[in-house]
């Protein structure tokens, strides 16, 4: 069915925990049962279970996922699938609340292929769990990088308000840069204006552990009416798999770029802290050419009355995302925290701070047969 003649506004009440109800309205196409399903009477338990759920409290598996080249999007929001010719599906899923929070969705298919050239981007409020009942094999690419404006999925969840990043001091001859966001390690702080009359913004606290299934924490803005917006953080992914993950391709929740500052001599915004991306079967598999990355965003450049530049994304490698550059006798923003590399703080400025650069996220390997090729990345360092 075409995305276009899926319009059809329904009121779905989903089911979640067995006990709890949630009412929400889905873009869907009339004809889905969008988490109508119960857990399958029939199940057997797993002998490996993931930590975050347990795949029985689930419906029963759908047929197979595989994902053919080209740009593929999941919503966790409505559990709409749209494939490249943008005709939409949904797989069976649910919506699950494990203790702490947050709600994830998590989708039950009986495997999970991912097949060179294509690329699956994964948005909505919730994390994406993909819990494959065989194998899970991901040889392309599955996208849960931020980006200004576009949060990846389960970016931002309300778990970051206790230790956010501090919105730069705004001040007419040039605002502070923004805080950078914080997961896996704290965010680092924006840059000083005016020769430090305006304060940069703190970066955000690094989040307690265990972290569990949550997206990265969103950087600041910077100080002043024109100044640059704070990235939102990376998303959260978790792939689980009844018997192995094979990944060849590559899997990143990296932390959106700070925004620049347009004029005003506003203060850059910090970048977003990467996601988290967990992998959970009693073989995984990574291969020479894989990529598992959970980078920070770099933090934007400040402004000396004109725009300056955003930070770039994390990246989906063990390199740092650069800050963006000043305007002027703006500040630079801070690079990004990428594998064992912290994050930056913004550069102090005559004019407008530079955006801290926000910190590296989170990634687990819970399985315990684990081989990783010396050939592969992963940023920053699985715990």
């Amino acid at each position: 069915m075409r995305a276009a003649r899926a319009a059809a506004i329904a009121i779905a009440l989903v089911a979640a925990g067995g006990c709890r109800a949630v009412v929400e309205l889905v873009e869907s196409d009339p004809a889905a049962e969008v988490d109508a399903a119960g857990p399958d009477p029939t199940c057997q338990p797993w002998s490996f279970a993931p930590a975050t759920l347990d795949p029985c409290a689930l419906p029963a598996p759908g047929p197979a996922l595989t994902l053919t080249a080209g740009t593929w999007g999941y919503d966790t929001n409505s559990g709409a699938l749209t494939d490249p010719a943008q005709d939409v599906t949904f797989p069976p899923s649910a919506l699950v609340m494990p203790a702490g929070g947050p709600e994830l969705r998590a989708v039950s298919i009986a495997r999970f292929d991912v097949g060179p050239g294509a690329v699956l981007r994964v948005s909505g409020k919730r994390p994406l769990v993909v819990v494959a009942w065989s194998d899970a094999s991901i040889a392309g690419a599955v996208d849960a990088t931020s980006r200004i404006g576009a949060p990846a999925a389960g970016a931002d969840p309300d778990a970051c308000a206790a230790a956010a990043a501090a919105i730069g001091t705004a001040n007419a001859e040039g605002g502070g840069g923004g805080g950078g966001g914080g997961l896996g390690a704290v965010g680092a702080a924006g840059g000083a204006g005016v020769d430090g009359a305006a304060g940069g913004g703190d970066g955000g606290g690094r989040a307690a552990t265990p972290v569990g299934v949550r997206g990265g924490c969103a950087g600041a803005a910077g100080g002043n009416a024109l100044a640059g917006a704070g990235g939102p953080g990376g998303g959260a992914v978790v792939i689980a798999a009844r018997d192995r993950v094979q990944l060849d391709g590559v899997i990143a929740a990296g932390g959106a770029g700070g925004g620049a500052a347009q004029g005003g001599r506003g203060g850059g915004g910090g970048g977003g802290a990467g996601g988290v991306v967990v992998l959970a079967a009693p073989t995984i598999a990574i291969g020479a050419g894989a990529v598992i990355a959970a980078n920070g965003g770099g933090g934007g450049g400040g402004s000396d009355g004109n725009p300056a530049l955003a930070g770039r994304d994390g990246q989906p490698s063990a390199a740092a995302a650069a800050g963006g550059q000043g305007q002027g006798m703006g500040g630079d923003g801070g690079a990004g925290g990428a594998a064992a590399t912290g994050a930056l703080v913004g550069l102090r400025a005559r004019r407008g701070g530079g955006g801290g650069g926000g910190a590296v996220g989170w990634i687990s390997l819970d399985s315990p047969a684990i081989s990783v090729d010396p050939a592969a990345i992963i940023s920053p360092a699985p715990r």
